[in-house]
């Protein structure tokens, strides 16, 4: 029974050493006050190695990996090289637009 008492007071003393803290007999709470800031240490450390919501994927370390990983490579490709809307832009070789005579219908009924 006395061996089992000395276990579970070394153990109480290596949360207080992990928590950084001294045993206080004069201090009940303290068992209590290192497991929380171990808590407390532990989030800190997940939220270093976690993406946050609120970052809005800017804290994703290899956004080329992540935009691969999701299949959207040629999609990005694509848009990288599409016109913009707003101010145009350059088109070298052939250009054959089939579409236009439905458009040209469509505004003449409008």
């Amino acid at each position: 029974m006395q061996g089992a008492v000395i276990d579970t007071q070394t153990e109480q003393k290596n949360i207080l050493a992990a928590a950084g803290m001294q045993p206080n007999p004069a201090q009940h709470n303290q068992l209590a006050e290192a497991i929380k800031g171990l808590i407390a240490q532990a989030r800190q450390e997940n939220e270093k190695r976690s993406l946050l919501k609120k970052n809005n994927g800017a804290d994703i370390p290899d956004k080329a990996a992540f935009v691969a990983n999701l299949g959207l490579k040629n999609t990005v490709e694509q848009a990288q090289n599409a016109l913009d809307k707003r101010t145009g832009g350059t088109v070298n070789g052939s250009l054959q637009i089939s579409p236009i005579r439905s458009m040209l219908a469509t505004a003449i009924q409008g």
